[in-house]
This record gives C-alpha cells, sequence and structure tokens, in this order.
C-alpha cells in the first residue's frame, strides 16, 4: 500500500466491516497484515506563491500505521500485525 491509499475511503469501508463482524461473531482479535510501503515524506505546499515542505507531523499523524491501535482501543478489540 501506498501512503496515496492509505486511509482512504476503501480502508475506512473496510475496517467498518470488521469492526462490524468483530462485534457480530464475539471476534475478539484480529490480525493485520498490512503491505505498506511509505512515501518518501517530501511534500510540498505553495504558500504564497514560494515552496514550502509539508510539516514532517503532519505527515507522521496522517500516515501512521500504528495508529490503528487507537481504533482497537476505542471499539475494544485487540487488534494484532506482526
Amino acid at each position: 500500500m501506498r501512503d496515496l491509499w492509505y486511509g482512504d475511503k476503501r480502508d475506512v469501508v473496510k475496517w467498518g466491516t470488521v469492526i462490524a463482524l468483530a462485534r457480530k461473531r464475539k471476534i475478539p482479535v484480529v490480525l493485520q497484515v498490512a503491505l505498506y510501503r511509505p512515501d518518501r515524506p517530501n511534500y510540498h505546499l505553495i504558500v504564497d506563491g514560494t515552496s514550502e515542505p509539508l510539516p514532517v507531523e503532519v505527515i507522521r499523524h496522517f500516515r501512521d500505521i500504528d495508529h490503528i491501535q487507537q481504533l482497537a482501543v476505542n471499539v475494544k478489540l485487540k487488534i494484532k500485525y506482526p
């Protein structure tokens, strides 16, 4: 998976389905196997006609695959990954 697709509407549908099924079937643990290939954090913004680097903190926040653990806490489910 590339950053371009990480967290897009397909992930929302995928994880929505996983959580709904886990609740319905009383499944306490989900195993996440993600092939994630992050892009180089080389994003730039154009601000007042000049190029500015996108703050790395923003990139890390929105592209951190480990944030799935917060979802696990919120829905009271264990999400494990190798």
